[in-house]
């Protein structure tokens, strides 16, 4: 499912997940490939979606203390406590600078999709490709590719702007993602598709 196509910024959305300081300083779980790497990488392609025409959804985990369901009930409180409405977990990593034309999307699951009202803006805009980066690769992100696979659209993930704890794991999920759910492409090539 690798193989490489010229996008139309206009109908391309960028679905960037859970860059939000609860992943990414907080709680310092280190991840592969290393932030200090992937964080960069996600700001210098979103600049480069921009420029090209693209449209920008910023994704994050928000859960207020009386909407967690059975299963978020079991994460432990101190990251319940830091995905409460306001709190600095929920703040963005500073390598994401929102811009005018971005549409910010709260969810409450892994997938960007569950739950929220991502499908029927994307159909608004009769988007067609959807690139997906961001933390953590086999959980939120994979979760997000799956769904929007499932809703027909072509999907990219960006191996270079995703990140996952445990040796191995960010790989595995990049080849299951690339054997059953979409393509898998670096930032750089993405922007030469979008830049042809």
């Amino acid at each position: 499912m690798n193989k490489q196509r010229v996008l139309d910024p206009s109908r391309t959305a960028v679905v960037v997940v859970d860059v939000q300081r609860a992943f990414t300083d907080l709680f310092g779980v280190p991840v592969t490939p290393a932030l200090a790497e992937v964080l960069p990488n996600i700001s210098r392609f979103l600049t480069g979606a921009r420029e090209a025409g693209a449209t920008v959804f910023l994704v994050r985990l928000v859960i207020a203390p009386d909407e967690h369901s059975k299963n978020t009930l079991i994460w432990s409180e101190s990251l319940r406590e830091q995905l409460r409405p306001g709190a600095p977990g929920t703040e963005w990593d500073p390598c994401i600078v929102p811009h005018p034309g971005d549409v910010e999307v709260v969810k409450q699951r892994y997938s960007s999709f569950f739950g929220t009202d991502l499908d029927a803006m994307l159909r608004e805009r009769n988007t067609e490709t959807v690139v997906i980066c961001g933390l953590t690769t086999n959980v939120c992100v994979q979760s997000t590719v799956r769904d929007c696979w499932q809703r027909d659209y072509h999907t990219i993930t960006l191996s270079d702007c995703c990140g996952e704890v445990g040796e191995g794991a960010h790989a595995a999920a990049l080849s299951s993602i690339a054997r059953s759910f979409g393509a898998v492409h670096s930032s750089e090539t993405v922007l030469t598709m979008l830049n042809p």
